[in-house]
C-alpha cells in the first residue's frame, strides 16, 4: 500500500504533469476531472459527473475590464474639459459609476453580474459517495476545486502593502472621480477644475496597473491551490475503501468542482440544483482549499470578503475535532477572497472552510511558483487527520 502522503504528492505531480493549464471550463481541466471519476469509482458507491454552463472569464476579468471603463470615465471628463460638451460630461460619471458597481457585485459579493459579455463554456462537477454502513441518516461533503487560476502578476512582483495600497487608492480614485464627475456634470465652479483635473489624472495613474492584473498567457499548476484539497478527499475514499471502512449512520462524500477561481462557479452550479437535496439528507460542507503552512491553518467562518457567514455549527465540529487532535485551528480573520464553503451557505447549506495559507499572500498563490515541489506534505498529513476526525465526531 503507497503511504497517504506519498500518494497525494504523487498523485498531484501527475496531474501538473499531464493536465496543464486546467483554467475553469477548459478541455483540460475536464480530462483531469474525468480522470479523478474514474480514480474514485473502486473507493465509491456512486459516482456522478453533472455538466454545467461556466462563464469563464467574467470573475478576474472583470478587473482589468472595469478598470479600463474607470479609464475611459476620466478620459470623457478630460475631454468635456477641452471641448466642453453635455455629452461627455454625463459619460464620465455614467462610465464610473458603472465601473464601481459591477466590479462591487462580481468582485465584492461574486454576483455572476457581466456573465452576458463573456462566452460560455461548458464545465463539469464531479461527485462521490461512500454509503455508511448501517444506515444514512446524513452526509458530509468534502469539496476541492481541479481548476487552476491565471496568474496575478501583482502577487509575483508586489509586496503586500503595495497590494493593499494600490487597492485603497483604487477605490479612493473610484469614488472622487464619480463624485467629481457628477459634480462637473451638474456644473462645477471654474476654481475647483484645477483640483478635479489633478485628482482625475493621479487617478487614471492608479487605475493603469490593473489593465496588468492577469496574465491571460499563464495558467499556474495550481498544485496548492488546489489539488490538494481534491486529492485529501479522494484520499479518505481511498482509505476507507482499502480498510472496508465506512461510517455508521453518514454517507462520505467527495466533491470536486471547476469554476472556483472563476467566482466559486462550480460550487454554486451544484448547490442551486441540488439545494433540496442538501438540505433533506441532512449534508454538511468542508470545503479543503491551498493546505500548505500548518501555522496558517484555519476554519473560515466567513467569506466572500467577510460578506457570506458559513455555519456555525461546522465551525464548531471542526473546532472540536482540533481540539481532539491536540491543534491549534483558530477562526480566520479578515481576507481578501472566498472559498467553495461559502457558495453552499449562501444556499442555506451547512458549510465551512479549512484553509492554509497566509494571507499576504505568499508569492506561490496564483503565481507560476504553486508547483507540485512546493506542496507541504506535514501540512496535507495533519488537514487529513483533521477532516477525518470531523467526520468521526459527526457521525457520532
Amino acid at each position: 500500500m503507497i503511504p497517504n502522503n506519498d500518494w497525494i504528492s504523487e498523485q498531484i505531480k501527475y496531474v501538473c504533469d499531464n493536465y496543464q493549464k486546467r483554467a475553469a471550463g477548459s478541455q483540460s481541466v475536464r480530462r483531469c476531472m474525468e480522470f479523478m471519476a474514474e480514480q474514485v469509482k473502486p473507493w465509491a458507491d456512486k459516482v456522478q459527473i453533472e455538466p454545467f454552463t461556466l462563464h469563464r472569464q467574467p470573475f478576474v476579468g472583470s478587473i482589468p475590464l472595469l478598470s479600463l471603463v474607470g479609464l475611459s470615465g476620466i478620459i470623457c471628463f478630460a475631454l468635456s474639459c477641452v471641448w466642453p460638451s453635455s455629452l461627455l460630461a454625463i459619460m464620465s460619471p455614467l462610465l464610473l459609476a458603472a465601473s464601481f458597481i459591477f466590479w462591487f457585485l462580481e468582485f465584492g459579493l461574486y454576483r455572476q453580474a457581466i456573465d452576458f459579455l463573456f462566452p460560455k463554456y461548458q464545465a463539469i462537477n464531479v461527485f462521490a459517495a461512500r454509503k455508511a454502513k448501517i444506515e444514512s441518516r446524513r452526509r458530509i461533503i468534502i469539496a476541492g476545486h481541479a481548476d487552476a487560476a491565471y496568474e496575478m502578476t501583482f502577487f509575483l512582483k508586489l509586496k503586500a502593502w503595495q497590494i493593499y495600497t494600490l487597492i485603497i487608492l483604487t477605490i479612493l480614485g473610484m469614488i472622487s472621480c464619480l463624485v467629481i464627475g457628477i459634480i462637473h456634470a451638474i456644473g462645477a465652479s471654474a476654481a475647483a477644475m484645477p483640483l478635479f483635473a489633478g485628482i482625475e489624472a493621479l487617478s487614471f495613474v492608479i487605475f493603469l496597473p490593473w489593465l496588468f492584473f492577469i496574465n491571460w498567457k499563464r495558467v499556474v499548476d495550481g498544485a496548492n491551490d488546489n489539488l490538494t484539497g481534491c486529492y485529501i478527499g479522494l484520499n479518505i475514499l481511498r482509505e476507507m475503501a482499502q480498510n472496508d471502512e465506512r461510517l455508521n449512520y453518514t454517507d462520505v462524500c467527495c466533491l470536486i468542482t471547476d469554476g472556483e477561481e472563476s467566482g466559486l462557479r462550480g460550487a454554486i452550479a451544484y448547490a442551486r440544483e441540488h439545494q433540496k437535496e442538501l438540505l433533506e439528507s441532512n449534508t454538511i460542507v468542508i470545503a479543503l482549499d491551498t493546505i500548505h503552512d500548518p501555522k496558517e491553518l484555519a476554519i473560515y467562518h466567513r467569506g466572500i470578503n467577510f460578506t457570506q457567514k458559513n455555519s456555525p455549527d461546522v465551525c464548531a465540529l471542526i473546532a472540536e475535532a482540533a481540539k481532539s487532535c491536540n491543534l491549534h485551528v483558530p477562526y480566520t480573520d479578515f481576507y481578501p477572497g472566498a472559498t467553495d464553503a461559502e457558495a453552499f451557505s449562501r444556499y442555506g447549506v451547512k458549510a465551512a472552510a479549512i484553509c492554509a495559507v497566509q494571507h499576504s499572500p505568499t508569492d506561490y498563490y496564483h503565481t507560476r511558483r504553486d508547483t507540485s515541489d512546493n506542496i507541504n506534505a506535514e501540512c496535507i498529513n495533519i488537514t487529513q487527520t483533521l477532516v477525518k476526525t470531523a467526520m468521526r465526531l459527526y457521525d457520532e
